[in-house]
């Protein structure tokens, strides 16, 4: 990946991040309220959906451009290999997304933080689902993390 490239997918990735978050905070915000004790027009109803949707944005802008940029990376990488063959495309595809996510939520402006969790490192989050939960559903998350919940350390 030359450096125009490393551009592109840094800038475009970002950008999606950033779009992502425009679009959908609103409806999550709707959801959050539709959900409430107090009932959807106590908690605010439609008024205000889109307040704190730009440090959201803000805030998604490194992950995505971090996740965007290593899988970009790892398909280039891995495309003049073995991967290379089609029906083994996928697998490449998969190794790609699972090391952008993994890069991705190792950066500490993510949303996440943003909204009151703490990320303490990646590998004591890891050490923590290896003795909370085994090895099994550390390997798992390692190689789909699309398909598990972040891993996340509360405050206590």
């Amino acid at each position: 990946m030359d450096r125009r490239e490393f551009i592109a997918s840094l800038v475009a990735g970002g950008c999606a991040g950033m779009c992502v978050d425009l679009t959908l905070f609103p409806l999550d915000t709707i959801k959050t309220r539709l959900q409430s004790q107090q009932g959807f027009h106590k908690a605010g109803g439609f008024r205000g959906i889109y307040a704190g949707a730009p440090s959201a944005a803000v805030g998604s802008f490194p992950n995505a451009a971090a996740f965007f940029v290593t899988y970009e990376s790892t398909k280039s990488l891995l495309g003049t290999s073995t991967f290379a063959a089609s029906h083994v495309a996928p697998v490449s595809h998969m190794l790609a997304a699972s090391l952008g996510e993994i890069v991705s939520l190792a950066i500490p402006c993510s949303p996440l933080v943003l909204s009151a969790l703490v990320w303490i490192s990646l590998c004591l989050c890891c050490l923590q689902v290896v003795l909370l939960e085994g090895q099994l559903l550390l390997l798992l998350h390692l190689l789909c993390p699309c398909c598990f919940f972040p891993i996340t350390v509360y405050p206590r």
